[in-house]
């Protein structure tokens, strides 16, 4: 089935550019001064993992090239740097304890990735995939 107009890519390019300017919009704290360095949040770099594993496995078996497998093992990496380093896990607030402005900030990441979801869906029933 051919394409006249790469609509799809038209549709993640703009919703890109609506992602970056939600998380442009929404960053209220200033980056780390020169010469000091943000710590690591190791629990994220724990989810990072399990989402490349998610990803990467379903990828390799699926399209059939071993290079996806790459994400894979890229996962494992992540997920087990973010177990080693547990102990240095930061406690996070409860949903109830952020502040409103917050909240809205990240309800509007999940509707985003709600809306990404749905439009892959639709987009992988119109085309057959």
């Amino acid at each position: 089935m051919a394409v006249s107009f790469p609509w799809m890519l038209v549709g993640i390019a703009l919703l890109l550019v609506f992602l970056g300017n939600v998380v442009w919009t929404g960053r209220k704290e200033k980056p780390p001064a020169k010469g000091k360095q943000e710590e690591t949040s190791f629990r994220t770099l724990f989810y990072v993992g399990i989402c490349w594993m998610a990803v990467g496995l379903p990828l390799g078996y699926s399209v059939g090239q071993p290079a996806y497998f790459a994400f894979f093992a890229m996962g494992i990496f992540f997920s087990i740097m973010g177990l080693a380093m547990k102990g240095k896990w930061k406690n996070e607030k409860k949903w109830h304890q952020l502040a409103p402005e917050t909240r809205k900030f990240r309800l509007m990441i999940m509707a985003a990735a709600l809306l990404l979801v749905v439009a892959g869906a639709f987009a992988a029933t119109a085309y057959g995939a």
